[in-house]
C-alpha cells in the first residue's frame, strides 16, 4: 500500500504526503513503462536499418526527450542517496516494483496519496510530445542516408563531398 499516514477516525480528509523519494520513484517507474516500447521498436529497426532508417531516426528523436526525464530523475535519486537522504524505495532495475510503482499517479484511488501527480503525468506527457515533435523535424533530414551504398569510397552524403 501507498499510505503515508494512519487512518485517522472521523471524515476529515487526509492530506497527501511530501514525499520526495516517493515521487521522485513514481516519476523514474512511469518513464520507465512509457521508455519500454518504443525502445523496443527502435531495437526492431536496427535489424533492417537500410529500409527502416527513417522509422529508426524518427523514434530516436521520440526517446530524447523522456530519456532526458528518466536520466534526471535516476540521477536526482542517485544525488539523494549519496548525500545521505534516506532512500527508502528503490526502482531502478526492478521490474515488478517498476509495474507496481508506475500507474499510482494515473489510478484514481492512489493519484493523490503523494503530492505533484498532475506535475509528474505533465512531464511524461510533455516529453512524449517533444519527442514527437522532434522526430518530425529530423524526419526531414532522412534523406541523404537512405541513398545507396557509395562506391569506391565516395560517399552519397552531401555534406561528405565537400
Amino acid at each position: 500500500m501507498d499510505r503515508t499516514r494512519p487512518r485517522c477516525a472521523g471524515r476529515r480528509a487526509r492530506r497527501p504526503a511530501h514525499d520526495p523519494v516517493k515521487a521522485n520513484a513514481r516519476l523514474t517507474s512511469g518513464t520507465a513503462v512509457v521508455l519500454l516500447v518504443p525502445l523496443a521498436a527502435e531495437g526492431i529497426t536496427i535489424l533492417r536499418i537500410r529500409g527502416l532508417i527513417s522509422v529508426h531516426v524518427f523514434i530516436g528523436m521520440l526517446l530524447v526527450p523522456p530519456v532526458l526525464v528518466k536520466t534526471c530523475s535516476t540521477v536526482y535519486r542517485f544525488a539523494r542517496y549519496y548525500l545521505g537522504a534516506a532512500m527508502t524505495l528503490h526502482v531502478l532495475g526492478h521490474l515488478l516494483d517498476t509495474a507496481r510503482v508506475a500507474p499510482r499517479d494515473w489510478l484514481r484511488r492512489t493519484r493523490r496519496n503523494v503530492t505533484g501527480a498532475g506535475l509528474r503525468q505533465w512531464t511524461i506527457a510533455a516529453s512524449l510530445l517533444a519527442g514527437l515533435l522532434l522526430g518530425l523535424l529530423v524526419l526531414g533530414r532522412v534523406a541523404p542516408w537512405q541513398a545507396s551504398v557509395p562506391s569506391a569510397g565516395r560517399s552519397s552524403i552531401p555534406s561528405a563531398r565537400r
